[in-house]
């Protein structure tokens, strides 16, 4: 019997080419955590592609490099969550690539920490990293932004209780 293949879209606009902070996922054979952003060139559907070439891709890539696990040894699904930017026009678009960078960093050392909190039951790794321009290391906007995505993405991975009430008990 043939494989058969599922990719669930929950919005319209995963499919445009808009601005996007995302997280790409696995649980089986462990934990792996990947942060990224995608301006309005590729959208995130082509940002998922990039990501998935064999041996070119920079999930897969990270996954080999940090952790030891090829392609064809991850077993289960790759997720991704992605948070849409539209809301908010200084993260859109490619000429502001460096202010979306700086929201990938917060939310990637928030995940980071999250990950040894006591709410998460399922270890995990981030094996993504981002450098950012030291102009936006105390920038508050982007912190309270970047705690309001990685909380929704903490939520919505398996690696917390069920109960997740958006505080992160550390």
């Amino acid at each position: 019997m043939k494989q058969i293949e599922q990719i669930t879209i929950s919005s319209p606009d995963v499919g445009r080419c808009n601005s996007f902070i995302y997280c790409l996922y696995i649980t089986d054979p462990e934990g792996v955590v990947y942060i990224g952003e995608t301006g309005a060139r590729n959208g995130i559907l082509g940002r998922l592609s990039n990501h998935m070439t064999k041996g070119e891709g920079t999930f897969i890539r990270k996954c080999y490099e940090r952790k030891n696990i090829n392609l064809d040894e991850i077993n289960g699904n790759i997720h991704m969550i992605a948070f849409n930017l539209k809301e908010y026009p200084d993260l859109c678009g490619d000429v502001n690539r460096p202010n979306r960078r700086a929201l990938e960093y917060f939310v990637q050392n928030k995940l980071e920490e999250y990950s040894v909190a006591e709410s998460t039951i399922i270890p995990y790794d981030v094996v993504s990293w981002v450098r950012i321009a030291q102009r936006f290391a105390l920038n508050e906007n982007y912190i309270r932004i970047a705690e309001e995505v990685a909380d929704t993405f903490y939520a919505k991975m398996p690696f917390t209780k069920n109960l997740f009430s958006g505080k992160v008990c550390l």
